[in-house]
């Protein structure tokens, strides 16, 4: 294969140096659903890039766009060639817009967490925000097979997901075999240029691993989530296994730890003179995302089983605050003593089902918030390691999230102010993601 498209006369070349048969067009909708519309090589020329290539009004997904006439837009740069197909596919990644207007699709996840991009540098905060991400995943039985398409439809999960049996469900995949699966992804991610930092099972039942991918900037990461759950899935279904959405029995949800932190260009602005080397904008963060995680459940973890996870008694943190590893709260600074680069912030509530560019967006505007009026989850005065040593009694103390979809929608209604800012999200979006509207 030609080297790593990066442009569009880079991924014209790769088209005609490789012989491509299929030029895949990846869209995602509010849901978190990858749709694919397949195009002929001669229908992507250079105008393609920047006019756009008809999707036709019918696409799923996209049902309030019935009226409009939408355009998939290349990001040359997203391009991959897909690992699954039979024939030489090229995929890309596409932004959204109206062909009537010429203006972006209000409704295009990729496009809001590009907003917040945007708004992160109109605050002049950073230049940059960077998210890395731990993601689950469970593997049981399923039918061997090597027909991509039949797996996307599986890929991710919308917001009228059931909570799926209460019974422990355990995995028949031998140990040997869930390995080769997990290494076997990890190298498919590697060859697509997607760098994997961990990859290991968690114990668990229904074939319990997780995958952690290094981190990168706020779009391009949930890019690679993306990404990472089409080669998962394909990966799985080759093996004869099937991703499992609900699989525990404990009423939570897939795991997606976000780690996550704000740069100027190759600078960490978490890293300062502070405690343990951290600035005071790491604790601004902290307190933004602590502070309105109630909200963040609203958009991050959308499903019933995750959102029945963040009841008291499953294993999903619950407890509002800054803890450190092994208590139940919903957020935690990382600190390394001797890597500024390593210094970020992780939110531990969100849902690998979730739709990941209005998760990473919501998550930066809660952070951004913080700063903006200088929150503070921990008294600054006060050194960090004091906080690893609270007792039961102290833990009972601190307030916990209500772990009901129902009680995050009463949470976005009353605190919302900071998700609207910079227009990054709309009263449309809300309305269409959740279900309600909000007022003011």
């Amino acid at each position: 294969m030609s080297p790593t498209p990066k442009t569009a006369d880079d991924v014209l070349r790769t088209v005609k140096d490789d012989k491509i048969h299929t030029v895949d067009l990846r869209v995602t909708d509010l849901s978190g659903k990858w749709h694919t519309v397949s195009v002929q090589p001669a229908a992507l020329g250079r105008d393609a890039f920047r006019r756009g290539v008809a999707l036709g009004s019918k696409l799923p997904g996209f049902e309030e766009a019935a009226e409009q006439r939408l355009l998939a837009i290349p990001d040359p740069a997203t391009a991959f060639r897909d690992p699954f197909s039979g024939q030489p596919a090229l995929t890309l990644i596409c932004n959204l817009r109206d062909a009537e207007s010429g203006q972006s699709y209000a409704r295009d996840p990729r496009f809001i967490a590009q907003k917040a991009e945007a708004y992160l540098l109109k605050m002049d905060i950073g230049s940059a925000a960077k998210f890395g991400v731990e993601l689950d995943h469970f593997l049981l039985n399923g039918e061997p097979g090597d027909t991509r398409h039949k797996v996307e439809r599986r890929l991710s999960s919308s917001a009228g997901a059931k909570l799926r049996g209460r019974g422990r469900q355990a995995s028949s995949l031998s140990p040997e075999l869930l390995l080769r699966m997990r290494r076997e992804t990890v190298e498919t991610l590697d060859a697509l240029g997607i760098e994997v930092e961990t990859s290991n099972e968690q114990g668990g039942p229904g074939g319990e691993g997780r995958i952690g991918l290094r981190f990168t900037t706020l779009t391009r990461m949930a890019d690679n989530v993306m990404i990472y759950k089409y080669v998962l899935a394909n990966v799985a279904h080759r093996n004869g296994a099937k991703l499992n959405s609900a699989p525990a029995g404990d009423g939570g949800g897939l795991y997606l730890g976000v780690h996550q932190s704000i740069w100027v260009g190759e600078r960490p602005l978490f890293a300062g003179d502070g405690y343990a080397g951290t600035a005071a904008l790491l604790r601004h963060y902290l307190a933004g995302l602590v502070e309105h995680a109630p909200v963040l459940l609203a958009i991050c973890a959308p499903t019933a089983p995750a959102n029945h996870g963040h009841m008291p008694g499953f294993k999903a943190p619950v407890k509002l605050g800054h803890l450190p590893p092994k208590q139940p709260t919903v957020s935690r600074g990382l600190i390394d003593l001797s890597d500024a680069r390593a210094k970020c912030v992780e939110f531990r509530c969100p849902d690998a089902l979730g739709n990941p560019y209005l998760a990473f967006a919501a998550m930066l505007m809660a952070g951004i918030d913080g700063f903006e009026n200088r929150l503070y989850n921990l008294d600054p005065s006060e050194p960090i390691e004091k906080f690893y040593r609270l007792q039961p009694h102290e833990l009972i103390k601190i307030p916990q999230i209500r772990g009901d979809m129902d009680d995050s929608i009463e949470a976005l209604e009353a605190d919302h102010a900071f998700l609207f800012k910079g227009g990054v999200f709309t009263q449309d979006v809300i309305a269409a993601r959740v279900g309600t509207r909000l007022v003011g």
